[in-house]
């Protein structure tokens, strides 16, 4: 056998199953290369995010934790529903001006957007 040979390396293979077979191993060889390089980009960006996201030891040491509990309000359920009743034509009309400050920033006019707020209701 020659050390150098004249002819490609691929015309050694010339049945069509040897040719079926190095066609397989190819793919083969080239998804794992693939795969293993997607892993290992993977592990370095964890690696990095872990680094950036994690406190210094000064900057810990520095902050306590705070544990304070909220607090909890009661309210009367009289109350808060007369309370929501004034608040709904408060957020209407909330909601109306931002619309209207909306269409008038986008350049058309209000008046002439084509619809009308006849109802909002909750979700």
């Amino acid at each position: 056998m020659p050390i150098v040979s004249l002819t490609h390396w691929t015309q050694q293979f010339s049945t069509p199953g040897e040719q079926a077979f190095l066609g397989i191993t190819m793919m083969l060889v080239g998804v794992l290369l693939v795969l293993t390089i997607l892993v290992l980009i993977s592990f370095a960006v964890g690696l990095m995010s872990n680094l950036i996201s994690k406190p210094s030891k000064k900057e810990s040491e520095n902050t306590a934790p705070i544990s304070k509990q909220p607090e909890v309000v009661k309210q009367n359920p009289i109350v808060s529903a007369q309370a929501a009743a004034g608040n709904d034509q408060a957020v209407i009309a909330a909601i109306a001006a931002a619309v209207q400050m909306m269409m008038q920033n986008e350049g058309s006019a209000g008046a002439n957007a084509g619809f009308r707020i006849r109802s909002i209701r909750r979700v």
